[in-house]
């Protein structure tokens, strides 16, 4: 058995082969494509979008820049029948809508029994068009007002991307299903190693997920894709990282050594370092290793602020004095004035860019790291020091 052959032998149970096989064509043609779900905010909301995919490579995550698959729009659950269809996932996790886009064998077989002509078929179950242009908001839908121009603005209405909310979520349950496979690599199984399916030896995981729901109980009611997850989605982490400021002491000798922790840098560094192992150097891998240094540098000047926010004048107490003076002027507000000259921030700069660097290698020792790649990253902390 299979889910598509479920599919149909649940609905003839109740009628013929050629009604329901005559239902399903006569529900597409009230079946659109959809990126945009209006009822994602509010069931009672009739607009929906279309936005291309794949528009252009652009740093903002948006939906013309993102390659993700369609939702499926229907009217009501009544002529919902095609879309589950075409949304089904198979036993080799595709969909049948991406089988049938394929001309798969394997999707030509499971459907031959079911249509007397499954090249005719085809052509129609691929037949759906996108939604037509939305010419009007919603009133149940959020609202923005964003000024444009004295006393003018524009209205937003906010509608919500179901295709990449479900492209998230394809992409976390893969994450999760190689954490899994990592973790019990090797555990309670007998098997000879050529029997063995391949297996991650690393993973990425993300912290502090949210379970949400879309639906209630009738996620059917929604879309295609709301109601072959079954209403599940994650809301991703929106919020600073935690610091304990409880932890973080003046240093006496030298900050780097005795305020950061590497092990709370660990995520970074791995970033940064596969930033660094690819081969490509155009302008997204240079902006995004801009971006990667950048952040981890925002949590370290945030240690540093920490520490400015004591009393001035406190590493003038003598249990401070081995502690350079280019770190001094950095931390200490009593040197301020100093901080305008160019020589501190040097100093800190590169043994910033030296503390990163260690700690990106790791005890490994991978050649990742040539004069290069060191003067982008004491530019660019010298940069970030003068702007903090």
């Amino acid at each position: 058995m299979s889910v598509i052959s479920d599919f149909f032998d649940e609905r003839l149970k109740k009628k013929s082969k050629e009604e329901v096989v005559e239902s399903i064509f006569s529900a597409l043609e009230q079946c659109h494509f959809a990126t945009h779900i209006g009822k994602l905010t509010n069931p009672d909301v009739k607009t929906n979008l279309y936005v291309q995919h794949g528009l252009g490579d652009d740093d903002v995550v948006a939906t013309e820049t993102t390659q993700c698959m369609n939702d499926g729009y229907y009217p009501n659950a009544s002529i919902m029948a095609p879309m589950t269809l075409l949304y089904k996932h198979v036993e080799d996790g595709r969909t049948v809508l991406e089988h049938l886009t394929a001309d798969t064998e394997f999707i030509r077989n499971e459907l031959a029994p079911y249509f007397d002509d499954y090249d005719a078929a085809r052509e129609k179950l691929l037949s759906v068009t996108p939604v037509g242009e939305a010419m009007q908001t919603d009133n149940l839908l959020k609202q923005t007002y964003f000024p444009v121009d004295d006393g003018e603005y524009h209205l937003l209405s906010a509608v919500t991307s179901s295709s990449m909310i479900f492209e998230i979520k394809k992409r976390i349950d893969k994450m999760r299903e190689n954490e899994t496979l990592a973790k019990n690599d090797g555990k309670n199984d007998k098997r000879e190693s050529s029997d063995l399916p391949d297996v991650p030896r690393e993973y990425e995981k993300i912290p502090n997920l949210i379970f949400s729901k879309f639906g209630g109980t009738k996620p059917q009611n929604i879309s295609a894709m709301v109601n072959e997850e079954h209403g599940n989605a994650y809301l991703l982490p929106c919020f600073p990282p935690t610091i304990d400021v409880a932890h973080i002491k003046k240093p006496r000798h030298d900050f780097f050594r005795e305020v950061l922790r590497p092990s709370s840098f660990n995520d970074d560094f791995d970033i940064i370092k596969k930033l660094f192992l690819d081969e490509k150097n155009n302008l997204h891998i240079r902006r995004r290793r801009i971006g990667a240094i950048d952040s981890t540098m925002k949590r370290i000047l945030y240690c540093a602020d920490v520490i400015r926010g004591q009393d001035a004048g406190w590493s003038d107490d003598e249990q401070y004095e081995h502690l350079p003076k280019s770190q001094k002027i950095w931390l200490d507000e009593r040197y301020s004035e100093e901080r305008e000259s160019d020589a501190w921030r040097k100093d800190v700069a590169r043994a910033l860019a030296l503390w990163l660097t260690k700690h990106i290698v790791g005890k490994n020792k991978e050649t990742i790291f040539d004069d290069r790649h060191l003067d982008f990253i004491k530019a660019r902390t010298a940069k970030l020091l003068k702007e903090w």
